[in-house]
């Protein structure tokens, strides 16, 4: 290589640095005022982001785990209704008048639980931990939760 090619180099390279340095200055500029941001101000602003996004992510790691506990505790209350209901259907016909249709209506209950608690876990897994999204599709989960359970 030459002496002058290389300082074409170098020339290139240093343009190149400048490119990029010129580049993050701009970034640093607020458009609308044509002054520099307020790096310290930026700086709290990301720290607080951050602090939000820890707690939204132990928020919906605490919703899985209640998610998971009352899946668990629905597939034990769906077993214990049929094993009432085979027998109400089976030799109790003095309770099938009364106790037959209640316990039906139990498992339905029952399932309408189940399907909240299979929605729940499909919204939670549709949306990446502090998504600011996830709040809004929860919320919309809650009132339908809250309109089909008649509260």
């Amino acid at each position: 290589m030459t002496r002058v090619e290389s300082m074409r180099s170098t020339l290139h390279h240093s343009n190149a640095v400048v490119a990029n340095l010129r580049h993050d200055l701009e970034a640093l500029v607020d458009r609308s005022t044509g002054r520099l941001h307020d790096i310290v101000n930026l700086r709290r602003a990301l720290n607080e982001s951050e602090a939000s996004l820890t707690a939204a992510r132990t928020s919906i790691g605490a919703m899985r785990v209640q998610i998971s506990v009352l899946q668990g505790d629905n597939v034990v209350l769906l077993t214990e209704v049929d094993l009432v209901q085979d027998a109400l259907e089976s030799d109790a016909s003095w309770l099938n008048s009364e106790g037959l249709p209640m316990v039906r209506a139990l498992h339905q209950a029952t399932w309408v639980v189940e399907s909240l608690g299979v929605e729940a876990h499909t919204v939670l897994e549709e949306y990446e931990e502090g998504d600011p999204i996830l709040s809004t599709a929860l919320g919309r989960f809650c009132i339908e939760t809250c309109i089909r359970l008649g509260h």
